[in-house]
């Protein structure tokens, strides 16, 4: 089996992602994985105490399907928000371009660089003390109006 990128209408990414959990549609449409990068990130509403966190997609418009007959894949999630596939460029006729296992082992990689970098923003462990200030790491603090 071949990864192909079906594109898909605009924000449909993580419904179709959705709709290929069930296990039998991925049967009859001989879909063995699907795979769509997703970055999260973090929106603080003002009525809202603590920030709530989204997902988008990092390659809009395309999800990956590891599939045998990526055109049974592409007809069969039509209703679903699939428009086509990505096709190899310079043919006369248009065949479906394969996508290695090595180019989507490098998406991986950057989804993962994205969300470490976005780990460290929150990780309030490594953060410095003002220079020159006279607490140092490791001191204890008494506040007095929380006694």
């Amino acid at each position: 089996m071949t990864w192909y990128a079906l594109t898909v209408s605009p924000r449909r990414e993580l419904t179709l992602m959705g709709t290929l959990t069930d296990e039998d549609l991925r049967d009859f449409l001989e879909i063995e994985d699907v795979y769509c990068p997703i970055e999260t990130y973090s929106v603080r509403l003002k009525m809202k105490r603590h920030p709530i966190v989204r997902a988008r997609p990092l390659t809009p418009g395309y999800v990956f399907a590891r599939c045998r007959r990526p055109y049974l894949a592409m007809r069969g999630l039509a209703k679903d928000g699939v428009t086509g596939m990505l096709y190899q460029a310079g043919e006369s006729h248009d065949r479906p371009a394969p996508i290695s296992d090595t180019a989507l082992h490098q998406i991986k990689m950057r989804e993962a660089e994205i969300a470490m970098r976005l780990t460290r923003r929150r990780d309030r462990s490594k953060r410095k003390i003002r220079a020159g200030s006279e607490i140092k790491v490791g001191d204890r603090l008494s506040i007095p109006h929380l006694d």
